[in-house]
């Protein structure tokens, strides 16, 4: 099970604001820049139990492994729109790291057979807490752009996972 997702643009604005919020050579700004996807998986293992007759099944499920997560690497160009750095471009990055944890599904689901022919219609509820611990985040000095160095931070990001899954289908036994 994985899934891959855009980025919130907002937050990683706010979290832009929040870097450069001291300097008062940039004041307001705008962004632009390229921002890559989350993508999480699960490796889950565990018991799929079936009761019922022949033609009406239900089965439980109770499964358990690892979560994994690769957080977005993005490219963001901040240009501020008044002040001493005016029409000037300040460039911020973060790389992309990986993360490893406990996930966990629970799930239940009925199949109704016609013959040869059956649906069936489950749903399973999946979730992990990842923790990204080695997040790179550059950025150029916003007071001295002219510098080539960009400042570095390591940030540690934790990052709740929950799935909901509704799935159906129609099958037929050969």
């Amino acid at each position: 099970m994985g899934n891959s997702n855009n980025s919130d643009v907002a937050a990683i604005e706010k979290e832009l604001q929040r870097y450069i919020k001291g300097s008062s050579e940039i004041g307001d700004f705008n962004c632009s820049g390229n921002i890559g996807r989350w993508s999480t998986g699960m490796l889950l293992v565990g018991p799929n139990i079936n009761f019922g007759e022949r033609f009406f099944l239900v089965e439980i499920r109770g499964l358990l492994g690892v979560g994994m997560g690769i957080s977005p690497q993005y490219d963001y160009m901040v240009t501020p729109a008044q002040g001493l750095l005016e029409g000037q471009v300040v460039n911020f990055k973060q790389q992309s790291d990986n993360a490893l944890a406990f996930a966990w599904s629970v799930g239940a689901g009925v199949k109704y057979r016609f013959d040869r022919l059956f649906v069936r219609l489950n749903v399973d509820y999946s979730a992990t807490s990842l923790e990204y611990k080695n997040v790179n985040i550059q950025f150029q000095n916003p007071t001295d752009i002219t510098e080539k160095d960009y400042i570095n931070r390591e940030a540690k990001m934790s990052v709740q996972t929950d799935i909901m899954q509704v799935t159906g289908g129609v099958g037929y036994l050969f």
